[in-house]
């Protein structure tokens, strides 16, 4: 749980957002965090897999997180490849899957993110 600036307006992030977020951190200082690599982030990454990193219906309501969902998925992508992680051909995978999942949603930025991944 975040505090926004607002005190009103909390910030709950996904399990997504959290792996993505612990992916940086590991991307500019694998020592600093280095226990992030070895037990929780592998964790975050695996709940996101099985819960963010899967489409919902194209007539949802707000239709949005699919969008975060896609380019959170390449930004963790880019992280893994870059850093040289050993997890991007399972974030290739889950990004193929979302993106096969969508073809009837005709949304061009998810083949536009698989694309450049």
């Amino acid at each position: 749980f975040i505090n926004s600036p607002k005190p009103h307006i909390p910030i709950v992030p996904d399990p997504l957002f959290i792996a993505v977020f612990m992916r940086l951190g590991l991307s500019i200082n694998e020592t600093a965090y280095h226990g992030w690599s070895t037990g929780s982030y592998l964790d975050w990454l695996r709940i996101a897999q099985d819960t963010d990193m899967t489409l919902s219906s194209k007539w949802a309501d707000p239709y949005f997180p699919n969008h975060l969902s896609i380019e959170s998925q390449f930004v963790l992508l880019i992280l893994e490849h870059a850093s040289g992680g050993n997890n991007t051909k399972s974030v290739l995978d889950s990004m193929a899957t979302f993106v096969t999942d969508g073809t009837t949603h005709l949304i061009a930025d998810f083949y536009g993110f698989y694309l450049a991944a």
